[in-house]
């Protein structure tokens, strides 16, 4: 997910949510897990509001 934030050129991910699934396989020993993130990338402006009053 890091990379495509990047060709995106977006500064944050938001609403990320993670996601498990585990599998056996019956009378074997191995084991899987999966783990996925999904988000939403953004563009988060950085500019600091105006401290100039507005007479």
């Amino acid at each position: 997910m890091f990379c495509q934030e990047l060709a995106l050129e977006a500064n944050a991910i938001v609403g990320l949510r993670k996601s498990n699934a585990h599998y056996e396989q019956a009378g074997s020993q191995w084991r899987m897990s999966r783990v996925t993130y999904q988000g939403t990338a953004v563009v988060v402006d950085r500019k600091m509001p105006s401290t100039e009053s507005a007479a």
